[in-house]
């Protein structure tokens, strides 16, 4: 068996992807740990917004633990394909949440790594940056890039 075997590959598009995520959303939003099983892989890792580290079941356990949803949704996907057998989708995402009635609302940077396995394509991989808000227009690198090209010589910090 060569390496490749053990990933079959499954023919996905752009819209094949993007539909496991959107599912993937409904399913959290809906605390449906039902629909959500299906759509993880049995070796799932997700890396919080403050770097804790879940499995699979500690991930689905969130909604018995009293993980509750008023609003969820991502936006702005990107989606690249790395050969037949992994996929990056990195979005922005937006919740209105409550953790054992604490407020867990935010906006973050997800990035979600997805692979074949069993005919389909599972989220393997999450991993949650808290974004910052930021001017319209603007990227920290660009903003910090203009923000050096303007500054005198007398403005740079001492060392």
């Amino acid at each position: 068996m060569t390496k490749m075997d053990q990933y079959p590959v499954v023919n996905a598009t752009q819209d094949t992807i993007l539909d496991t995520v959107h599912r993937w959303t409904e399913a959290e939003r809906q605390r449906d740990v039902a629909a959500l099983d299906p759509l993880l892989h049995p070796e799932l890792r997700v890396v919080g917004p403050r770097g804790f580290v879940l499995t699979k079941s500690e991930t689905l356990d969130r909604f018995r633990n009293g993980l509750k949803y008023e609003a969820i949704g991502i936006s702005d996907t990107e989606v690249r394909m790395f050969g037949p057998a992994s996929a990056l989708v990195i979005g922005a995402l937006s919740q209105h949440a409550s953790y054992q009635g604490y407020d867990s609302s935010g906006k973050f940077r997800v990035t979600l790594v997805m692979v074949p396995h069993g005919g389909r394509w599972l989220i393997a991989s999450m991993h949650y940056s808290p974004m910052a808000d930021m001017p319209a227009g603007g990227n920290p690198p660009a903003a910090a890039r203009a923000q050096q090209e303007t500054r005198k010589p007398s403005d740079a910090p001492a060392r």
